[in-house]
Formats: C-alpha cells, sequence, structure tokens
C-alpha cells in the first residue's frame, strides 16, 4: 500500500508500532495525480461554467479542495471533486461499525483519517469506470449541486452548500459526514448570507454588491458571541463573583490558584461589546479567553455551552441557547467558572480585561506589531486567523521562532511576542478576493495579506498587512490598460 509507519516513540501507543502482529501503512489517493496541472490551467482558460465543470470532469485533478464557482449569468456551483478512495458498500459498513467499537479507528477519524484493514480484501479501493485513477470514486458520484441563488463552504462537509437545502445523496463518508454539527464560523457565513433584511449585509435589494460584499467578509462578528454574549452578560450580572478552582499541571505544578473572582467589571466589558472582532473592539479577547475554556466537543452540540442539540433539520439555528446553569447551588456554573479563569488569564499575562482586539492580536512584520482583525475557530467569524505554524507562507516574520501557546497560562492561546502577551497570527485569510460582475465587465478588489515581496527593507513588506488591518482594499486593474499603468516591472522569458 505504501511506506511502513512507526510512531510508538511519538504518540507511545504500542497499536500504532510495527510489531510481528500488525503494522501500519498509507495510501495516498493523490499519489497518481499527475492531472493537477492540466485541471488548473483548464479552470483559468474556461469562458464560463459549463467549461469550468468540464474541466472538473475530464481531469478530475483537484488532490482536497472544495471548487465554488459562479457566473455573470448567476448560476453558482459547488463541488467537493477531491481524490476519494472508492469503497464498497460493505467496507463503508464495516468502517463505521469499527468507528463506535475499536478505539484506535474512532481516535483516527476522529482526526480526519480512515483506518482500513489491509488484511481483509473487503477493504481493497474499488476500481470503477468514470474515475481518475483505479480506486477513486469516479466523477458521476462526487457531492456537487447548482443553484441560482448561492453556494458557500467554510471547511466543514459537502452536506451544506446552502442553508436551506442540504446536499443529500448516497455520498461516500470519506467525502465528510452528513448531517453533521456546522462549525460556528459556518453557521456565521450562513447568517450573513441569508440575511436579506433591508438592514443586512446584502442592503436594500438583498443582493450584494461589489462594496456590500467586500464589506461582509470582514465584517467580523463571531457567531459564538452573536448568540451566547447577551445571555452570559445577563448571567454575570445576577451572579458577580464566581469561585474559580485551582489550575495544576500533571506534574503538581499549581499555575492558577483557587479564588474568588469578581466578575462585575469583565461582565460590564461583555455587555458594552457588539460582538464584533475588530481591532479597536474591548471584548473579543476577554471572550476569546472565555471560549478556550471549552474542548471542541462543546462549541458543536448540548453541553457546557449549549442548551438545545444540534438538530439536522435546522444545522445553522442549532445547537442553541446558553446552557442552563447547574440544578445543584453548590456546583459552580461552568460558565461563569470559565469567565472568571479568563480574568485570571489576563491578569496574569498584565492585561486589563477591556484590552482592545487589536493590542493582543498582531502580526509581526519587520518588527512592527500590526493589529489584525477577526477570529478563530471558537469565535466563529467569516473572517478566520490564527497561529498555524511555519508550513506554509507566514504573515510573521520568518525568523520569528514558532510560538506555542500557554506561554502565560495553559489553555490560553496568548504567546510571549516580542516581549508582550500576544494572539500571534501568521494563517488564516490571506489571500481574499472580492468580485463583481459589473456592466462593463468584473470588477474586482484583493489582499494579499503578507504581501508579494521578501524584501524586508521595501516598504511594502510592511504594507500590505497594514492595509489589511485597516481594511483599505486594493483594486484589481483587470482592463489591460489598466494592467499596463499598474505594472512596476516587466520580465520577458523565452525558452
Amino acid at each position: 500500500y505504501g511506506p511502513i509507519i512507526d510512531v510508538r516513540s511519538v504518540m507511545d501507543i504500542p497499536q500504532l508500532g510495527w510489531t510481528e502482529e500488525s503494522a501500519l501503512t498509507y495510501r495516498d489517493a493523490n499519489v497518481d495525480n499527475d492531472e493537477i496541472l492540466d485541471q488548473y490551467l483548464a479552470m483559468i482558460q474556461a469562458g464560463d461554467l459549463d467549461e469550468l465543470i468540464a474541466a472538473h470532469e475530464e481531469h478530475q485533478g483537484v488532490p482536497l479542495f472544495n471548487t465554488i464557482a459562479t457566473d455573470r449569468t448567476g448560476r453558482a456551483w459547488y463541488a467537493d471533486t477531491s481524490a476519494t478512495p472508492n469503497l464498497s458498500p460493505e467496507a463503508i459498513a464495516a468502517f463505521e461499525a469499527r468507528v463506535e467499537r475499536d478505539f484506535l479507528v474512532g481516535a483516527a477519524a476522529d482526526s480526519g483519517l480512515v483506518l482500513l484493514d489491509g488484511s481483509d480484501p473487503r477493504d481493497e479501493w474499488v476500481d470503477e469506470d468514470g474515475a481518475r485513477d483505479p480506486g477513486l470514486v469516479p466523477f458521476d458520484r462526487l457531492p456537487m449541486v447548482e443553484r441560482s441563488d448561492y453556494v458557500f463552504n467554510a471547511n466543514d462537509s459537502y452536506w451544506l452548500p446552502h442553508t436551506t437545502e442540504p446536499l443529500e445523496g448516497d455520498y461516500s463518508p470519506l467525502h465528510g459526514r452528513p448531517a453533521t454539527p456546522r462549525t460556528p464560523r459556518t453557521r456565521e457565513n450562513a447568517v450573513v448570507l441569508d440575511d436579506t433584511s433591508p438592514e443586512g449585509p446584502s442592503g436594500e435589494d438583498g443582493k450584494f454588491d461589489l462594496d456590500e460584499l467586500a464589506d461582509a467578509s470582514l465584517q467580523n462578528v463571531g457567531f459564538t458571541a452573536r448568540e451566547l454574549r447577551a445571555p452570559i452578560v445577563e448571567r454575570c450580572q445576577a451572579t458577580p463573583t464566581v469561585d474559580v478552582p485551582a489550575l495544576t499541571e500533571d506534574d503538581g505544578t499549581t499555575r492558577l490558584p483557587a479564588a474568588t473572582v469578581d466578575l462585575t467589571e469583565a461582565c460590564t466589558v461583555l455587555d458594552a461589546w457588539d460582538g464584533v472582532y475588530d481591532v479597536d473592539r474591548a471584548g473579543p479577547v476577554l471572550f476569546h479567553e472565555l471560549l478556550s475554556q471549552f474542548d471542541y466537543g462543546a462549541f458543536t452540540d448540548a453541553g457546557a455551552l449549549w442548551a438545545e442539540p444540534f438538530d439536522p433539520a435546522d444545522p445553522v439555528g442549532t445547537p442553541s441557547g446558553l446552557a442552563p446553569p447547574p440544578t445543584n447551588p453548590a456546583t459552580p456554573d461552568p460558565v461563569l467558572v470559565a469567565l472568571g479563569r479568563a480574568v485570571q488569564v489576563l491578569d496574569v499575562a498584565g492585561l486589563p480585561v477591556d484590552v482592545t482586539l487589536g493590542e493582543v492580536q498582531v502580526a509581526l512584520r519587520a518588527g512592527e506589531r500590526i493589529p489584525i482583525h477577526g477570529g478563530g475557530f471558537v469565535d466563529g467569524t467569516t473572517n478566520i486567523v490564527g497561529n498555524g505554524g511555519r508550513g506554509q507562507a507566514s504573515i510573521l516574520d520568518d525568523e520569528i521562532p514558532d510560538l506555542p501557546s500557554g506561554d502565560y497560562v495553559p489553555g490560553s492561546a496568548l504567546g510571549d511576542l516580542d516581549g508582550r502577551p500576544s494572539y500571534p497570527i501568521d494563517s488564516g485569510t490571506s489571500f481574499l478576493l472580492a468580485v463583481a460582475f459589473g456592466e462593463d465587465g468584473p470588477e474586482a478588489r484583493a489582499f494579499l495579506t503578507y504581501g508579494n515581496t521578501e524584501d524586508r527593507t521595501s516598504d511594502l513588506y510592511v504594507e500590505a498587512t497594514q492595509r489589511f488591518s485597516d481594511k483599505e482594499w486594493r483594486e484589481v486593474p483587470l482592463d489591460p490598460d489598466e494592467v499596463e499603468e499598474a505594472a512596476t516591472s516587466t520580465i520577458t522569458v523565452r525558452g
């Protein structure tokens, strides 16, 4: 199948080792993907949506991405045409059963990995006509839909390209799970798209023009704050103090003592905040630290945060409502404990509870701290930013080392950047493009947040990131005369 993996020394899980009884290997659906260049060349040469769809069908070279496209006639197309192993119904049923009963298979599935039994012919990838390469799902069985209003995806599975009409079908679970909770980011995207009220982001006519589209993409409302901020404020106003337990590490070291925390000032900050993650707002840092006290599952189903469970019939509206406090008065309210812990964390970092987002969430470019708006997974903004490490084009200076969270308190995203407590941003919104089909042709605006130049002595090295911070879009020249006028240099390449 492929290389043998022995990761016992990394994860200390004997089942992942190479023993006399078992071995772990992997097979890559893209190992033979020599169509990828033809795929993307055909896409950029497509003259209309039909030609773009035909490029997908002919080449099937998309390795692992969703495709969303629209044209000037109003057609909108969503597809997950990424290379996907083709398993038989029997193999899928066996895999689903093992997810439930086998810890290792379930843990792998939670990480997006599919662990099959390589010793059982049932789990072989099935060859089928119409697929790019043997063993892959053919084009006509890939999730896709065309609509006349909108389609979208925010890195969730294919199931919800439109809020009112999920994409139903007999699709392999290897494409992702249908009828499952959506992330806060997906839910916020859905709210923005579906708000066609006169006061909504698409204006009085309910249709986005270029200005409205650009503004909506950086609206920076956090979905979690949209839904939970007000009831949290109501609760902390009713109970202005909370007992917070000590925070200890595995070795017994106490990082934060048990304390009775006064929530009055923090509650006032959240009450005055509008839920927007802009650089001048007080509230995002405090709320982010509150949310960081909960694990991933708390954001996708009822439990510690949400009162009502996820309902597949209402994927945007559920889960919903703030989880009620414990019925036993002696049991601390997890929500207020989380707010109290957030107050402690900011105090340890030397930050006031009303610290603005721009003072903490920054990119460091040529020694300059540039405030960055937007939020992360727990916040649920359409404009997602975060710290993703160095395995990609980075908005941070290359010479800045990796900045692990927990420099101040375990569980917090605050790290020490240039001697100051910070959320160092190096990933998320990187290239952002807003396009409208105007009467005289397409119009476009863009951000390339980390810029085109690596020359740290150039003004442009900092300028591109600063423009993003200021929400100052760059007009994109598309007319040949405009392109020639805007050109700063010309390079002629001869074969």
